[in-house]
């Protein structure tokens, strides 16, 4: 087996894991992670799976590399997307070094799904901090505005 520092899942993990623990304390990124889905209830596999509060709230991410020779479809960002739903993850993240196709964009679009066209050495360099950033808005912004009575639904109360 070769040396996993030469892996590029392997030195994504290493720099996402340097920005985003340094950043934020209260977030853990780990390389290689092991989930049973929700749904399948079979262990899945994700190669970066980053976590952390945001107020009482636990914020999952996953982030999945594709070495593909031909550009990712829209099949895969659909399989993605059930493989989100299934690890419970509150965000998801492709990386491929060789592009998606208008499809795969178009499906991730307004979705949960950001696709990032990264080479490894882009990967290295990326600011992981901004994928953690909005999401902890995101989860952030829809907390304080239930608590400010803005949030949409019904609340019954029993007496």
């Amino acid at each position: 087996m070769g040396d996993p520092s030469k892996d590029p899942k392997w030195k994504i993990y290493e720099r996402a894991a340097a920005e985003l623990e340094a950043s934020y304390p209260d977030c853990h990124v780990i390389h290689d992670h092991k989930v049973v889905g929700r749904r399948s209830g079979i262990e899945r596999q994700v190669d970066v799976w980053v976590t952390g509060l945001v107020g009482p709230h636990e914020i999952n991410i996953a982030v999945e590399c594709r070495c593909y020779q031909g550009r990712v479809g829209i099949k895969d960002v659909e399989a993605f997307y059930s493989f989100l739903d299934d690890v419970g993850a509150n965000k998801g993240v492709i990386i491929s070094d060789s592009g998606f196709t208008s499809g795969a964009r178009s499906r991730a679009h307004n979705s949960d799904i950001e696709l990032k066209t990264l080479t490894l050495r882009q990967a290295e360099d990326f600011n992981w901090t901004s994928i953690w950033e909005q999401e902890w808005h995101e989860e952030h912004e829809r907390f304080y505005t239930c608590k400010t009575g803005g949030c949409r639904g019904s609340i019954s109360y029993t007496y």
